[in-house]
């Protein structure tokens, strides 16, 4: 990551070299900032990098020291090495202490670790991987620098604002990986493109009324109960017996990272749910085991192309819940509990200005009934 160093001096370059090395190879040291987080300041480090060549060689990384002194000791047998015109031993060196990683082999490393994608996530991560390689595949991930970052957002800028954000996050995310620090990938000076606008999918009261008439009946409910408490389809799929609260009139979810939440049970709909049998301790066991979201989906899209309507996914109920409780008022860390909001800002800044139609609750209830 290429930071600015201190607001008042340019980069501190130390350069070493001797003999006739002097003019086509150079050891130098660069002073940079590593960005702070939430917890931690930003500090300042010390860089050792060999060009053993003219100046369109290559750079060799050598080491990043937190002291001036230790980068120095580096610096000097590296200068050193340049002075008596051993630069292939100097390669050879310094490829014995540290195999090179290509930015390739790190996210082949990155994604093969990660069990916790989603199929559709893996597949979305490998549709997208080829324009890394093809821009930055070969290099060695400790001596790609935020200019590289740029030009990769560059080049992805044709494919739209979310791909190449996408892309930029697994590149990121393969450095990190690698121990790459201070990771040239999220310096502060790399731009991403804006997204436009979009207006929320929400569906009208009619187009919720289409779609719960022209699924299969034993959807109905997993819908209803979408509309009614705003949980992802997901989350909706997991629910156990022993996550109904039929005397509090609450439903217990699983969302994202395995945290827990409380919902609301319309009573209509919870006398619908099947209930925990007498004695029974084991509440495990999903209520639907053998829905899958894709079913779903399939039936939520052939119920909008046979009534003429839009298409819409189960995320629509969602949206279309919490854009009804923001708009009657509902305590925005209520709704944003319910949703399982991190924040309360993510909440109103997605639904706050989204316009909504009546309650669709009747809607269901007549068609349940």
């Amino acid at each position: 990551m290429e930071h600015k160093p201190d607001t008042n001096s340019t980069l501190s370059i130390t350069r070493h070299a001797a003999g006739s090395l002097s003019r086509v190879s150079s050891a130098y040291v660069e002073t940079y900032m590593t960005p702070g987080g939430k917890a931690t300041k930003p500090q300042k480090r010390y860089r050792v990098r060999v060009r053993a060549g003219r100046s369109g060689a290559p750079l060799l990384h050598l080491g990043s020291f937190a002291s001036r002194s230790e980068a120095n000791i580096r610096l000097r047998w590296a200068s050193e090495q340049l002075a008596a015109g051993v630069v292939p031993s100097l390669s050879r060196l310094f490829a014995e202490a540290a195999p090179t990683l290509t930015v390739t082999a790190a996210v082949d490393r990155y994604l093969g670790q990660r069990p916790d994608l989603a199929d559709r996530s893996i597949d979305t991560y490998r549709s997208l991987r080829p324009h890394i390689d093809r821009a930055l595949g070969a290099k060695d991930v400790h001596a790609v620098t935020a200019d590289d970052t740029r030009a990769l957002i560059a080049a992805c800028a044709k494919l739209g604002p979310d791909a190449t954000r996408t892309i930029r996050g697994i590149y990121a995310g393969a450095l990190d990986h690698a121990g790459v620090k201070p990771n040239p990938a999220r310096d502060r000076s790399v731009k991403l493109p804006r997204r436009a606008s979009k207006r929320l999918d929400v569906p009208p009261a009619e187009h919720i009324e289409v779609i719960l008439r022209g699924v299969p009946p034993d959807l109905l409910l997993p819908l209803c109960l979408l509309e009614s408490n705003g949980a992802r389809i997901s989350e909706l799929l997991g629910i156990e017996l022993g996550d109904v609260d039929h005397a509090s009139g609450m439903l217990r979810l699983v969302g994202k990272g395995d945290k827990p939440r409380l919902v609301p049970l319309p009573p209509e709909l919870g006398a619908l749910l099947p209930r925990v049998p007498a004695g029974k301790r084991n509440t495990a066991g999903r209520i639907w085991p053998g829905l899958t979201a894709d079913r779903v989906r399939k039936a939520m899209g052939k119920a909008c192309a046979e009534g003429g309507i839009k298409h819409y996914t189960p995320h629509a109920f969602r949206r279309r819940f919490a854009s009804r409780h923001v708009q009657i008022g509902t305590p925005v860390t209520q709704t944003s509990a319910w949703l399982g909001h991190a924040k309360t800002s993510m909440t109103l800044d997605v639904y706050a200005r989204v316009l909504m139609d009546g309650d669709t609750a009747e809607v269901w209830r007549s068609i349940i009934h």
